[in-house]
């Protein structure tokens, strides 16, 4: 599969690979290294912190567009590679993790020592964000600028934070401030 859609064959592919799991260690590894750089260009310390939020589960969201396959690897393949690999790639996404937090923890600062309520509101947001591509449609009812709006007023305020909801209230009045 992967020769073919590389227009190759299984001898060129290991030619420069010795297995099939130093194809995914690579596969992966490639993928959250290239994740850390859009998270890492995204955190703009000069924003506020709302807005900060709301600019990196954006660019999250827009780097994850293209990447479907190698993100399902990632949550699904992962267990494949061995234990040193793992704990390479386990790494770099705790980095991703800790850029989303300290910046929720800027937010609302009662988070920044409580990492028994960081760590699962930081780990909620992904859920929501590493799983909407099973769901999301684009050129649906929902643009993918209405989605991080959405993501964010509901991590930020709760069902008051999402645009739209009350009926007189702008969509986008509750995160785009």
């Amino acid at each position: 599969m992967l020769a073919g859609a590389s227009g190759g064959s299984k001898a060129w592919i290991y030619h420069y690979y010795a297995s099939k799991e130093a194809v995914l260690y690579d596969l992966l590894r490639t993928y959250i290294d290239d994740l850390l750089e859009v998270v890492t260009a995204a955190d703009d310390d000069t924003q506020a912190p709302r807005r900060r939020l709301r600019t990196l589960i954006a660019a999250i969201l827009q780097s994850y567009d293209d990447a479907q396959s190698r993100h399902a690897a990632i949550l699904n393949d992962l267990g494949r590679l061995p234990e040193h690999q793992r704990l390479e790639i386990r790494a770099a996404q705790r980095q991703v993790v800790e850029v989303v937090a300290g910046v929720l923890a800027e937010v609302d600062p009662r988070l920044a020592g409580r990492p028994d309520v960081l760590m699962p509101v930081t780990m909620s947001l992904f859920g929501m964000l590493n799983w909407h591509h099973r769901w999301f449609r684009p050129g649906g009812p929902l643009s993918s600028e209405d989605y991080v709006d959405m993501v964010t007023g509901l991590v930020l305020d709760g069902l008051d934070g999402v645009p739209g909801l009350d009926a007189g209230t702008p969509r986008d009045a509750a995160v785009r401030a």
